[in-house]
């Protein structure tokens, strides 16, 4: 449509046309959208006409004689793509986030309109489009509500915590995938789920950078998707468990950080300038294991949260000694709702009202424990589970909210 709409048009103002078109489409799909796109479409679209696709027909052809003819060609499409994905590395991406189905209609019909006015309309038309895409992007990038997600990455913790507006964003782990009987052929070969899970959720809603990324301990299934935090988002701060640097094994994880990312570890008695949250443990220097875990505590929504890693059940009534008195509303239910965690002493002092626990469909380890299911049930303790509910939000706005899940529908007020 919008070839035969701008067939009369000169070949940049059609380039530039049908690079517009496409830009709703991409954000509804992918979020981002490159700032030099318009400019390279115009230097590299006559390429694919008269030198890339006549070259893959000629490799084809020449493959079927022999193979030795189609290693030039090969050599100088991978040169190309190399370059296009040179360009897309520089500077200019902006996270646009995702519009709305009707939004992205509307984009894509005044767009199209612009190719049939006359030219005393068209910069009306410019000035609504434009309205359009900046008004899209402030509702976006600004909420009204805020939100803490519990993301569905299998085997493993990931949550979000969102102020409305935007005023901070803290990530509380990153999953990742636990590797077993790695062969040497697959090392260097590193895929990242997060990457299609919790990051493109993130660049969804508008976000690119992150204040606070907190990692409870080492483990894979908590941290192992760190380095693709890294190269897809601004991170301000990682916050770490006290001793945890002296871990290489981790360390190297964040080896290629930005030099503007602070790495920050703290004990039960660190305050962190810009941190939402209040750290209880943990108060000794560890190695980064699961009863070095660090334990979050938040209030948002008018709820009182506590994120507890793979605290274990020693270490979960060593921090009631050092906290009298700390309860909670929400408990994330340490080590995956393993029965080495959720002592019930500790359950029975907390006194949670909704238990979030994050763990893999079918996982190895049994996880939640049936002990952990029983003991929560036994404190009236309401279960969010993604195994069962798929991601879970608590939407909030000033000290009320709501639970929205994905794959059940468990929604209620709070």
């Amino acid at each position: 449509m919008g070839l035969i709409a701008s067939e009369k048009f000169s070949y940049i103002k059609q380039t530039i046309l049908l690079n517009f078109l496409t830009v709703p489409i991409l954000l509804f799909h992918l979020y981002e959208w490159h700032f030099l796109s318009v400019a390279v479409n115009l230097i590299v679209l006559p390429l694919f006409g008269r030198v890339i696709f006549p070259l893959v027909i000629i490799g084809v052809i020449g493959g079927l004689v022999a193979e030795t003819l189609v290693l030039p060609i090969d050599m100088f499409l991978r040169i190309f793509n190399d370059g296009l994905n040179a360009v897309s590395r520089l500077p200019g991406m902006l996270t646009f986030g995702k519009p709305a189905l009707p939004i992205v209609l509307t984009m894509l019909a005044v767009t199209m309109l612009l190719a049939v006015v006359d030219r005393v309309r068209a910069p009306k038309l410019i000035g609504i489009l434009a309205a359009v895409y900046l008004v899209t992007y402030c509702w976006i990038h600004f909420p009204l509500n805020g939100e803490v997600t519990m993301f569905d990455i299998g085997q493993g913790d990931s949550f979000l915590i969102r102020e409305p507006f935007n005023r901070s964003v803290t990530l509380i782990d990153t999953g990742g995938k636990v590797q077993f009987n790695t062969q040497p052929w697959q090392k260097g070969a590193q895929t990242y789920q997060a990457k299609r899970l919790s990051i493109n959720y993130l660049k969804s809603i508008g976000i690119s950078k992150i204040d606070n990324l907190c990692v409870s301990h080492q483990d894979s299934d908590h941290c192992g998707d760190l380095p693709a935090f890294i190269e897809e988002m601004e991170i301000k701060r990682i916050i770490i468990p006290l001793g945890m640097d002296q871990n290489p094994s981790f360390m190297k994880r964040i080896a290629n950080r930005s030099r503007s990312t602070k790495v920050i570890s703290v004990n039960d008695e660190t305050q962190v300038p810009g941190l939402p949250a209040q750290i209880f443990h943990p108060y000794l220097a560890g190695k980064g294991e699961n009863h070095d875990s660090m334990v979050i505590g938040t209030q948002k929504g008018g709820l009182r949260w506590l994120f507890t890693g793979d605290l274990d059940r020693p270490g979960e009534l060593d921090t009631l000694q050092r906290h009298p008195g700390l309860s909670a509303d929400v408990l994330k239910v340490g080590h995956h709702g393993s029965k080495t965690s959720s002592d019930p002493q500790f359950i029975a002092t907390v006194k949670p009202r909704i238990a979030l626990i994050s763990a893999g469909r079918n996982n190895r380890y049994g996880h939640p424990n049936d002990e952990t299911l029983v003991t929560l049930k036994q404190h009236h303790v309401k279960i969010f589970n993604t195994q069962k509910h798929g991601m879970v939000r608590y939407i909030y706005r000033n000290n009320t909210g709501h639970f929205e899940t994905v794959l059940a529908g468990h929604e209620g007020n709070l």
